[in-house]
């Protein structure tokens, strides 16, 4: 008695689906891995960035209040917020800060002084904390306004 012992042969798209499949599953995992251990690449500029717009949001929460008080016309000037910490409420000291107007034309700046990248953030009479793009601080205009940050 013969038996056939011929192989059942595979279809040639069966093997291309297996080597993507494959090929799918260590390219994602490749890509997990790298962004992973680069998630503390900027881990102490993220850190000074949150500083400074934790000292820019606490002035301008200090000031609402200021123009609660003394109308909303007053100007508040680094006079007025400058006495923050003696009253309680806390601003980190590395962060240089400029801060002044009324509540319609209110701007302040902000910048770790450990900060390798020099990340400005400025907050508008609205309560608005953002990065200020590296091309339009190298404009000059925010360099002539407000030269403490860049000494």
């Amino acid at each position: 008695m013969e038996i056939n012992k011929e192989k059942k042969k595979q279809p040639s798209w069966y093997l291309i689906a297996v080597w993507l499949a494959c090929g799918l599953i260590i390219g994602i995992l490749t890509l997990t891995f790298q962004s992973y251990n680069c998630y503390g690449c900027n881990s102490a500029s993220r850190h000074y960035g949150s500083q400074a717009k934790h000292n820019l949001h606490n002035i301008y929460f200090y000031c609402k209040a200021y123009w609660v008080d003394n109308g909303e016309d007053a100007n508040c000037t680094k006079e007025i917020w400058g006495s923050m910490n003696d009253n309680g409420q806390y601003l980190y000291e590395d962060v240089k800060i400029h801060a002044i107007g009324n509540s319609d034309n209110f701007t302040g700046y902000a910048v770790h002084t450990h900060d390798k990248d020099r990340k400005v953030f400025e907050i508008s009479s609205r309560g608005l904390v953002q990065e200020i793009p590296k091309s339009f601080v190298s404009l000059g205009s925010v360099q002539e306004t407000h030269r403490f940050i860049f000494d």
